[in-house]
C-alpha cells in the first residue's frame, strides 16, 4: 500500500437514523429555550404548584439544566459528524439528567409540578435518551462512530 492510500480519509455514509436523531435534539433544544423563555417571562400561566417549582430554582439548578443541555447538543453534533464522542457525551447528559431530576425530586417537589401527565412525557423522554444511548453505542460496535 502507498503512503499516500494510508492517508486517504475513509468515506462514511451517515446511517438515516444519525439524521433522524440530530434533527431531533436540535429541534428539542429550540422547542425548550422557547418554551423556558415562555414561562419565565410570565406568557404561559401556570398552576400553583409549576410556580412555586419554577420560583425555587436557583442559578444552580439553571446551570445543571444547560450543562446537560451542551452535553446533549456537544453529543448531537459529534453523532452527526460520526465520531465516536458521541456516545460517551449522549451518556453523560443522561446520567447526568437523571441526577437532575433524583435531586429536583427530593428538593424541589418537582413530581407534584409536573403531574401525571408530565411525568408520562418524562418516562417516555428517558425511553428515547436510553434507545439513542443503545443506538450509537451500536455504531460505534459497528466502527461507524469513529
Amino acid at each position: 500500500m502507498a503512503p499516500d492510500e494510508a492517508a486517504a480519509p475513509v468515506s462514511r455514509r451517515r446511517p438515516a437514523g444519525v439524521w433522524v436523531i440530530s434533527l431531533f435534539y436540535w429541534i428539542s433544544a429550540v422547542w425548550t429555550v422557547v418554551g423556558l423563555v415562555l414561562v419565565l417571562s410570565g406568557r404561559v400561566p401556570l398552576p400553583e404548584a409549576q410556580k412555586a417549582y419554577y420560583a425555587s430554582l436557583s442559578p444552580l439548578d439553571y446551570g445543571f439544566s444547560l450543562l446537560q443541555c451542551v452535553l446533549t447538543l456537544a453529543g448531537a453534533v459529534m453523532l452527526f459528524l460520526l465520531k465516536r464522542r458521541a456516545y460517551g457525551l449522549l451518556v453523560a447528559a443522561f446520567v447526568l439528567g437523571l441526577a437532575q431530576v433524583a435531586y429536583q425530586i427530593v428538593a424541589k417537589h418537582w413530581l407534584s409540578a409536573i403531574g401525571g401527565p408530565g411525568l408520562i412525557g418524562a418516562l417516555f423522554g428517558w425511553g428515547v435518551g436510553l434507545a439513542i444511548i443503545l443506538y450509537a453505542r451500536r455504531l460505534v460496535a459497528r466502527g461507524i462512530l469513529a
